[in-house]
C-alpha cells in the first residue's frame, strides 16, 4: 500500500513528464490564419471563442498553431479514408503501432510535446482534437 509521501512523489513525477500530442495533417500556421479558416470557412468556432482564447492564453496573431490529438490512434484516422475510422479506433495500441509500421506511415505523424507548446483545452473539436500553440523559440 502506498503511503502519502510516495503518492505525492509519483504525482510530481507524472506531472513533470511532458504530454505528447500527434498531428497527421496540416501544418503550423499563425493563430490569425487558423482563426480565419475555422471561423469564416469551416464555421467550427466563433470569433468570440478565438478572441477569448487569445486573451486568456496571451496568444499573439503571429503565434504558430497546429491541430493535434493526444491519441496516436486518432491521428492515424485523419490519414486514412473515413470508412476505416471505426476499424482503427477499435484496434489495441500494439495493433495501431504494427499497422503504422507495416504501412510506413510513421513519417506521416508528427509528434509534439508540452515542452514545445500547449493545447487550448476549450478548442476540443469533439473528436479529441485540440489547437496546439507552439512556444516561441
Amino acid at each position: 500500500m502506498k503511503d502519502y509521501k510516495q503518492f505525492i512523489l509519483e504525482r510530481k513525477l507524472y506531472r513533470s513528464q511532458p504530454s505528447v500530442y500527434y498531428n497527421s495533417h496540416g501544418h503550423a500556421a499563425p493563430f490569425s490564419e487558423i482563426r480565419e479558416l475555422e471561423v469564416d470557412e469551416r464555421e467550427n468556432n466563433t470569433r468570440e471563442e478565438y478572441d477569448m482564447w487569445q486573451q486568456k492564453y496571451n496568444i499573439e496573431d503571429t503565434d504558430k498553431c497546429i491541430w493535434v490529438t493526444p491519441s496516436k490512434k486518432q491521428a492515424l484516422t485523419y490519414l486514412l479514408p473515413s470508412e476505416q475510422h471505426d476499424d482503427i479506433m477499435g484496434m489495441e495500441e500494439w495493433e495501431v503501432k504494427k499497422y503504422i509500421d507495416e504501412e510506413g506511415l510513421d513519417s506521416e505523424i508528427t509528434e509534439l510535446d508540452s515542452n514545445t507548446g500547449f493545447i487550448i483545452p476549450e478548442s476540443d473539436d469533439g473528436d479529441n482534437g485540440y489547437l496546439f500553440v507552439i512556444k516561441k523559440q
